[in-house]
């Protein structure tokens, strides 16, 4: 299994929380059978998970009747999303274990 990515998305409020415990573990067992581990924690990193305009850069299509599901798809393929949702985008794509826990 040398040379899998995993990808932990943690999204707890609290550091003393379950889901962190999990995380700590899965990340440990991991690397114990060698994968490489990249963790996003959402609210360390001040995630924002509301969609919004501010997802999009740029100009917008049709700034007077803004829909998201348009905007975003034109924005993707032109390279317009906020950077933090292209970063997240990029981790997923070089994953091949994607875990994320809800709580």
């Amino acid at each position: 299994m040398t040379g899998r990515k995993a990808l932990i998305v943690l999204a707890h409020a609290e550091r003393t929380s379950f889901n962190y415990a999990m995380k700590e573990a899965a990340v440990e067992a991991l690397k114990r059978k060698g994968w490489g581990v990249t963790v996003s924690d959402l609210y360390a990193m001040n995630f924002n998970p509301v969609i919004s305009r501010k997802d999009i850069t740029g100009k917008l299509k049709d700034p007077e009747n803004f829909k998201y599901p348009a905007e975003s798809v034109l924005a993707y393929k032109e390279g317009r999303l906020s950077p933090d949702i292209v970063a997240e985008q990029k981790k997923l794509e070089a994953a091949d274990l994607v875990i994320f826990q809800v709580w």
